[in-house]
């Protein structure tokens, strides 16, 4: 449960190094707990990660500066990930009344979807 809480933490705080750190202590439980696919990806991601530095040494630079978390409000510790920060934007218009049903045919449907997208990850 700790681990999970650090987990949370590393992304709040946007924190590279226990964000790996995490990953890697939740491996095991992951195979314990037999997930199979959150085993698999887990060891992948984890050993990609690492790797980053070498491969690319530009995205692990954005990374170690928090690049991986978004901050959508002026509260500390409030930071997400980015996939979450897209699920707090985007997706949301989509669950309002009309939803997604016939929205590309509105004119400028999609260029505002795009720029809402812009604006979340920034």
């Amino acid at each position: 449960m700790v681990g999970l809480l650090q987990f949370v933490r590393s992304t709040r705080i946007a924190n590279w190094s226990l964000h790996l750190e995490c990953i890697k202590d939740m491996i095991p439980w992951m195979y314990s707990y037999d997930r199979v696919n959150y085993s698999r990806y887990l060891s992948v991601y984890w050993r990609d990660m690492l790797a980053l530095p070498e491969t690319h040494p530009d995205a692990h630079e954005l990374m170690k500066s928090g690049e991986f978390a978004v901050q959508r409000s002026d509260s500390s510790f409030a930071q997400v990930s980015v996939d979450m920060a897209i699920e707090q934007s985007i997706n949301r218009d989509t669950k309002t009344k009309g939803g997604i049903i016939g929205c590309s045919l509105k004119p400028g449907a999609v260029d505002d979807g795009w720029s809402r997208l812009t604006i979340a990850l920034l």
